[in-house]
């Protein structure tokens, strides 16, 4: 799952000034009031782990890429059409039974519920 949290982190001024140093000519980060918050915003598949920022070859994961930490490797992003309002919580947490069924109903998840206990 993908979650966009309810409470703005400190930090997101700087980000979105570092983000769009990097956006292409006339494209720049939202404003905080045009971002959704408290709902989860669509699935990613996780297909490996980055430990430490490089890749064994040594080259680094991304520019993102804090070195020693561990970088998940993302693919197959789906974004819902329609958000579903959810709390969130820092780190890994459950998503509640409720909302994984909007999911499944809504097809967005598999039948097999052990693969989509968790949000990040």
């Amino acid at each position: 799952m993908i979650h966009a949290a309810a409470a703005w982190a400190p930090e997101f001024e700087f980000a979105a000034a570092t983000v769009d140093t990097i956006l292409p000519a006339g494209r720049c980060c939202p404003a905080r009031h045009d971002l959704d918050r408290g709902l989860i915003l669509g699935t990613v598949e996780l297909h490996g782990c980055v430990v430490g920022g490089r890749y064994p070859a040594g080259e680094p994961v991304s520019r993102w890429a804090e070195l020693g930490a561990h970088h998940w490797l993302l693919r197959a992003p789906r974004r819902l059409p329609n958000p579903i309002e959810c709390s969130g919580r820092l780190g890994l947490w459950d998503v509640p039974g409720d909302v994984l069924e909007l999911l499944r109903v809504g097809g967005v998840l598999d039948e097999n519920p052990e693969e989509n206990l968790t949000g990040a």
